[in-house]
């Protein structure tokens, strides 16, 4: 377990509202969610992120118990980034109600020398600009691993491709993807996001599960698809994507001395964060992944590999 990641993101108060009730002022944002997914699989986590000085205390706390290291989570005079969004019963679908940048407005992103060295770059959904400068400033980089969201895809087009193509894997749900490839298939729309410079693309299905894709360098075109973790009564989904990743850029991290990941370790990879993303949907926030341990995670992995495996019939 003797690994360490670097991620950059959002940190946020979220208000809450799905089917099972409401929760207000729950840490949000894609770097928290991110950076416990990886502390689950790693020694060492960086958290590079930006709060205003109405951020609760005990959220920092609560970070720094789980082993984040919150040296490069800058706190300024203003408000901290709020998000209000409501989900349908088809907890895939939701309805952002607020959006309240605070003082993220103003973020000029500086990484203390010592962070440049990071090899494993986890680049959660921020601004393709904010992106592409802590790809720039990370000259070690080994791995790099980003995220998207539709708006950025819409109005940030020109740098989203070039955050990808310096991506060696990226991430993006069904609807992203296939927005950014102008077509109605999923697959299609990986092929689309190999063919502009990354490696690595998982397509996020959400309750469905993940697809990944690799090209390799003989144009043979790899695929694995992952089911989800089944939850009978999923209680808040916020978050999952940004843990899937997080907990797949931690997994990897393990074995990614050389900066190539083996396909099997991918594969395990995306199970691991399949696992991990919907201990998360348990309840409001990221309460559930506060209280996840490793060894809770091995014990949903065996039966996660008893449910998905099976044998053609007659071997």
């Amino acid at each position: 377990m003797s690994a360490s990641v670097l991620v950059h993101g959002v940190t946020g108060l979220d208000t809450l509202t799905t089917p099972l009730g409401k929760a207000g002022g729950k840490l949000g944002g894609s770097a928290p969610y991110a950076a416990l997914g990886a502390r689950l699989f790693c020694t060492h986590v960086d958290m590079v992120s930006l709060v205003g000085d109405d951020f609760p205390a005990r959220y920092e706390e609560a970070l720094r118990e789980r082993g984040i290291n919150l040296e490069a989570t800058v706190r300024l005079p203003g408000e901290t980034f709020a998000w209000e969004a409501e989900y349908e019963a088809d907890m895939n679908n939701r309805t952002t109600l607020s959006t309240k940048f605070g003082v993220l407005a103003d973020w000029k992103l500086e990484l203390p020398e010592r962070l440049r060295r990071h090899k494993v770059i986890i680049a959660t959904n921020v601004t393709p600009a904010h992106q592409l400068d802590l790809i720039g400033q990370c000259e070690n980089r080994a791995f790099v691993m980003s995220d998207y969201m539709a708006s950025w895809i819409t109005s940030d087009r020109a740098d989203v491709e070039k955050v990808i193509a310096l991506s060696d894997l990226v991430l993006m749900n069904d609807g992203e993807a296939r927005l950014f490839a102008g077509t109605s298939e999923p697959l299609v729309a990986a092929e689309c996001l190999l063919d502009h410079g990354t490696r690595y693309v998982v397509v996020k299905h959400g309750a469905y599960g993940a697809t990944l894709m690799h090209r390799t360098a003989a144009g043979e075109e790899k695929l694995f698809r992952c089911p989800a973790w089944p939850l009978k009564r999923p209680v808040d989904p916020t978050g999952a994507g940004d843990t899937f990743m997080g907990a797949l850029g931690g997994y990897l991290a393990q074995s990614l001395a050389g900066g190539d990941p083996d396909w099997e370790e991918l594969k395990r990879g995306i199970a691991y964060a399949s696992v991990v993303a919907a201990a998360v949907c348990e309840s409001f926030g990221p309460d559930a992944l506060f209280a996840l341990t490793r060894q809770e995670v091995e014990r949903r992995m065996l039966h996660f590999s008893e449910m998905t495996c099976w044998t053609l019939l007659g071997k």
